[in-house]
């Protein structure tokens, strides 16, 4: 268990890191190890019958019970739908067990100590200076002609291996995501994790991270960018705050000139709400409130949302399309049940993690920070963005859980709080 929950850090931000095709399906490897970290906890369960819950570890299980019920009640009744694909419904309730698997995962390892928590987070701040220097790569092998189709690591944009050409010089860079909206937040709690531990020869890691961040060309990006620097602000002494306050409001001018000559921000500037980022979001919210109107109970199936919306829209059949927002997803296609399931535990965790912030050492402050601020992030780029069957997202709900338990058993007067 030690070495796999170690090497879920490790691959952090390689959300697009996968395994060849099998059969044309396409299988990311930390949604393998995610799979494979829950054969351990059955193994472990039938070994020893019983695994390790706190406050907190009771709630998550107590979720995910009823919410795999609720997709299972989901699909006996679809089931029976001439529109209803089964292998869709199995890819995303294989998604959901990999993802939450991962969470637990990493919250048990943490709590019965079977890794070490400093080495943990310095394995999440290596991936994500892993996938920086690999991001850059990437734009220097494309600026001297490198083209590839190989895309086990990094996603190919035609032969463009992890950038996104643009009609400028400069292209969009994907990096270890699959495109540069997700790269604007995947490597956001590492850089903010380096940044906590304030360690100077991570300074050209801090840069290059913003740079990475500007490049991706993503308008997310702009508020990620805002978010590290907050968050620099916020633990930094009163000196270096004047510092950096001085610094960024001296470099804001020249910031805005470099962003509005992207060919992605001119254009979105010129066009507005008629770019089509926008207009593909808009769409996607309204089918989906169309079919929270029509389905409210139990939604569509899970799954089902790329080939419902090939049937109202004349667009080319494309059953494995994702829309850009994932809390209209749930609720489409599983109903107001899971997205009500849901919103219970996330209200359950930052509960949690507001009552425990005032016990935590101000040396150990930082860290929980830098967790709490990547997960509510995460959270805010799911209205735009689809990170919730993600690995990474709920690699940092996982560390969370551990991190609030700690300081309840510090604090027992806490224990009953969540």
């Amino acid at each position: 268990m030690k070495s796999v929950v170690y090497l879920i850090a490790l691959l952090y931000c390689f959300v697009w890191f996968r395994i060849p095709d099998i059969a044309g399906v396409n299988l990311p490897v930390l949604r393998l190890i995610g799979w494979l970290g829950l054969i351990i906890f059955i193994l472990n369960f039938c070994l020893r019958k019983k695994i390790y819950k706190g406050p907190l570890g009771d709630r998550f299980i107590l979720f995910s019970i009823i919410f795999f019920a609720n997709m299972i009640i989901n699909f006996l009744w679809h089931s029976s739908s001439g529109s209803f694909s089964p292998l869709f419904f199995i890819m995303d309730f294989s998604k959901y067990l990999a993802a939450f698997s991962v969470a637990y995962l990493v919250y048990y390892a943490l709590s019965k100590n079977v890794v070490n928590e400093n080495k943990f987070i310095k394995f999440l701040m290596y991936s994500g200076i892993a996938s920086i220097f690999l991001t850059f790569l990437s734009l220097g092998l494309y600026l001297v002609g490198f083209r590839s189709t190989n895309d086990i690591l990094l996603k190919t944009f035609g032969n463009s291996w992890g950038v996104w050409p643009t009609a400028s010089l400069l292209p969009r860079l994907a990096g270890t995501a699959s495109e540069p909206q997700q790269l604007s937040i995947v490597f956001l709690t590492p850089l903010l994790l380096i940044i906590a531990y304030k360690s100077g020869k991570f300074g050209l890691i801090y840069i290059l991270g913003i740079a990475a961040l500007f490049l991706s060309q993503s308008k997310f990006a702009l508020l990620s960018i805002m978010i590290v620097f907050l968050f620099t602000l916020i633990i930094s002494s009163s000196r270096r705050k004047l510092i950096f306050t001085f610094l960024g409001l001296c470099a804001l001018p020249f910031l805005v000139n470099f962003i509005m000559n992207q060919p992605v921000f001119a254009q979105a500037a010129e066009q507005g709400l008629d770019a089509r980022a926008f207009q593909e979001r808009f769409e996607n919210a309204e089918i989906l409130s169309n079919v929270i109107k029509e389905s409210p109970i139990l939604g569509i199936g899970a799954g089902q949302y790329g080939i419902y919306r090939s049937q109202v829209l004349p667009v080319e059949y494309n059953p494995g399309y994702y829309p850009n927002n994932d809390y209209l997803k749930i609720f489409g296609e599983l109903g107001i049940i899971g997205f009500i399931i849901v919103m219970w535990f996330f209200y359950k965790l930052f509960k949690a993690s507001y009552f425990s912030y005032k016990f935590i050492p101000k040396k150990e402050r930082a860290i929980f920070l830098a967790n709490l601020i990547g997960t509510i992030t995460i959270m805010l780029n799911m209205m735009i963005g689809y990170e919730f069957l993600h690995v990474f997202f709920w690699i940092n709900v996982g560390l969370l859980m551990y991190h609030c338990e700690k300081y309840y058993k510090l604090n027992p007067s806490l224990k009953s709080t969540p």
